[in-house]
């Protein structure tokens, strides 16, 4: 019989983060035939590969695989070509999961048979403390579609991981839906599209994910070159967006995405590449040009971030660069 999950933890340079991880998921105190671990070493070489096989002797239904260093999305998708559980549940590996969270959005799903439940997630400092609290918007623990899920959202993140997902939803063989290889910010174009398809949807609001900052990360040491590789797939993921937007009906949430995205792609050059900021801004004015604006789906924050925006791409990047 399969198990109720499968955990999939995509795991690359991560030996100073993964015990803890992999703790998180024995944390939740689940009986094993319940799920199953599916480790993805994405071509590590700082231990973690040792990690992930000493781990497997003790954990009885924990899967590793070895590849080579293809990326996120990749690891994402060997892990549920692999993954036999009847939802999926997307976990990295510097992160964790609060201590025996997963029972209740677990019976959700056994019970009421949803396609996706929407759990809550914490982020976190590295010394533990909680900077910030998940919010989701509409009734909760009752059946409502995807896109009616989507019309409740006044703040909308794309995180594959705050997701239980039924993994039919994802892989089948009519219209399997994969992680683009290759390209960051993945989630931004996947995750909208699994909400769209999917017909029962479920809100809980059992705190289950715990992000962690992490201060040495990639988006806070940026070199020169990394952060135009940064930039350009930032554009990548906005022409996905607006690829997205004429195939589903100018969805008005991609609308708010679009923007988030050129808000990030503005500071991202602001912080980085202020030099040829006017090449960056040039690319990115028909799209500020073009797309609609709908303030309800705004917090105040991004309202005030926008509203510089319109007003002047410039002098919003002259502000993130010297702000």
């Amino acid at each position: 019989m399969n198990p109720n999950i499968s955990i999939i933890i995509p795991a690359y340079n991560v030996a100073a983060y993964l015990d803890a991880c992999l703790e998180s998921v024995l944390a939740q105190q689940l009986a094993a035939e319940q799920y199953e671990v599916i480790v993805v070493d994405d071509g590590s070489t700082d231990g973690t590969s040792a990690m992930t096989d000493a781990w497997s002797k003790r954990i009885p239904n924990m899967t590793v695989l070895h590849q080579s260093n293809l990326g996120l999305s990749m690891a994402r998708n060997n892990g549920l070509q692999r993954a036999t559980g009847q939802y999926i549940l997307f976990l990295d590996a510097d992160d964790t999961l609060r201590p025996q969270s997963l029972s209740h959005p677990m019976n959700l799903a056994m019970q009421k048979k949803p396609d996706v439940v929407r759990f809550q997630y914490g982020v976190y400092d590295e010394d533990g403390t909680k900077k910030q609290v998940s919010h989701t918007w509409g009734p909760r623990e009752t059946i409502m579609d995807g896109k009616t899920y989507l019309s409740y959202q006044k703040v909308f993140r794309a995180y594959a991981w705050t997701y239980l997902i039924r993994r039919t939803l994802i892989v089948n063989e009519v219209c399997p839906l994969w992680f683009e290889k290759g390209v960051y910010y993945e989630d931004v174009r996947w995750t909208p599209i699994m909400l769209w398809r999917a017909k029962r949807v479920m809100i809980c609001d059992e705190e289950v994910y715990q992000y962690k900052l992490r201060t040495g990360s990639i988006t806070h040491t940026l070199t020169l070159q990394q952060a135009q590789t940064n930039i350009e797939h930032q554009f990548l993921t906005l022409e996905r967006l607006q690829q997205l937007k004429k195939e589903y009906d100018s969805w008005a949430l991609l609308d708010r995405q679009i923007w988030n995205m050129s808000e990030s792609i503005l500071t991202t050059v602001a912080k980085y590449d202020y030099a040829n900021r006017y090449d960056y801004l040039k690319r990115l004015e028909p799209t500020i040009r073009t797309t609609p604006y709908n303030a309800h789906l705004f917090g105040w924050v991004d309202r005030i971030k926008i509203g510089v925006i319109r007003l002047s791409v410039k002098l919003y990047c002259i502000l993130r660069h010297y702000y």
